[in-house]
C-alpha cells in the first residue's frame, strides 16, 4: 500500500524530510560486504590458476576447443576480480564517510555521487547479499527514483565495474588472446587453428592494435613457417672442403657457396716420403 501525502506524491518515492541512514545497519553491511568481496576474490583467484594450468594441459594435447571453453570463464572470473577490488574500496570511502552522510540527511555531498550509484547499480551483479542491503539504505534514504535513475543513467557508474560485472560472452579473438598470454608465460608451443587466427586478427583490428603472432612460440608444423625469429646464418664465404667435387661441397642457407671453378676442391696434400724407401731405392740403382 502507498502511502500519499497532501500533494498526492507517494511517500516511497519523495522519502521523509527526517530520514537519514541507519549507522549500526549500513555500518555492519558495508564491512560484511567487504568480506565476503575478499572470500569470493580468494576463491576466483585459486579458479583462475587451475584454469591456466588446464588450459596449458588442452594445448599440449591439440584440444584447442576446451582451451577456448576454459579462458572464457577465466576472462569473466578476471573482469569479476577487478569489480570486488573497486566495490571494496568504494565500501571504505562509505565507512569514513558515515558520519558526514548521517550529518547531512537527505542532502547527498557531490563527491559520493558516482559511489552511491555504483553500489546501487552494482547490488544484484556482484553476487553479494550484503549489497543488497547497502542498497535498501541507500534507497530508503536518496528514494527509489535514485536507485531506478541507477540502472537508466549508465554514466554515473564507475567506469570499470559498468563494463566488468555483468557477465556477457566474450569475443572470440579475446578468448584466443587469453590462451596466448598464459602459453607465452609458460613457454608453451601454440599454433592457432586457422579460425582462431582469423577472430584473433579480427579482434586485434577492432581493437586498434598490432598483430604480432611472433610474440608466441608456435609448433613447427610442416607447411606453417615457425613463429618464432629464425637465427642467422654465420657470414661467408666458407672454404672449400677437400676431396669433394663441387657439386658436394656443403650448403648454407641464404650464403653464396664457394667461388671455386669447376672440378674437385684443394686435393690433400701429398703423403710424407719415407727416407728408407728412398735409400733402398738409391742401392738397387748403383
Amino acid at each position: 500500500m502507498c502511502i500519499r501525502n497532501s500533494n498526492n506524491i507517494p511517500k516511497e518515492i519523495m522519502g521523509s524530510r527526517n530520514t537519514t541512514f541507519n549507522k549500526s545497519v549500513l555500518q555492519s553491511a558495508l564491512r560484511q560486504s567487504k568480506a565476503r568481496m575478499s572470500l569470493h576474490r580468494g576463491k576466483k583467484s585459486n579458479e583462475i590458476h587451475k584454469k591456466e594450468r588446464d588450459i596449458i594441459n588442452y594445448i599440449e594435447s591439440g584440444n584447442e576447443n576446451m582451451a577456448l571453453i576454459c579462458s572464457e570463464t577465466l576472462i569473466n572470473d578476471e573482469r569479476m576480480i577487478l569489480c570486488y577490488d573497486i566495490l571494496s574500496m568504494m565500501c571504505d570511502q562509505m565507512l569514513e564517510r558515515i558520519p558526514l552522510l548521517i550529518k547531512m540527511g537527505k542532502e547527498m555531498p557531490s563527491d559520493m555521487f558516482s559511489t552511491m550509484r555504483t553500489m546501487v547499480y552494482s547490488a544484484e551483479r556482484a553476487n553479494i547479499d550484503e549489497l543488497s542491503i547497502v542498497r535498501k539504505e541507500i534507497q530508503r534514504v536518496y528514494g527509489v527514483k535514485f536507485a531506478k535513475d541507477a540502472e537508466i543513467d549508465l554514466a554515473s557508474i564507475n567506469e570499470t565495474v559498468r563494463e566488468n560485472i555483468n557477465l556477457v560472452m566474450p569475443e572470440e579473438g579475446r578468448k584466443v588472446e587469453k590462451i596466448m598470454d598464459i602459453v607465452k608465460k609458460q613457454g608453451v608451443m601454440y599454433q592457432p587453428s586457422a579460425k582462431a587466427e582469423e577472430s584473433y586478427r579480427a579482434y586485434k583490428l577492432k581493437k586498434g592494435g598490432n598483430v604480432n603472432l611472433n610474440e608466441v612460440p608456435m609448433n613447427p608444423i610442416a607447411g606453417i613457417p615457425p613463429m618464432y625469429p629464425a637465427q642467422a646464418p654465420p657470414p661467408g664465404p666458407y672454404p672449400v672442403l677437400p676431396n669433394y667435387p663441387v657439386q658436394e661441397q656443403p650448403t648454407f642457407p641464404g650464403v653464396p657457396g664457394p667461388v671455386i671453378g669447376p672440378g674437385y676442391g684443394v686435393p690433400p696434400p701429398a703423403p710424407a716420403v719415407d727416407d728408407l724407401a728412398a735409400r733402398l731405392d738409391q742401392l738397387k740403382k748403383l
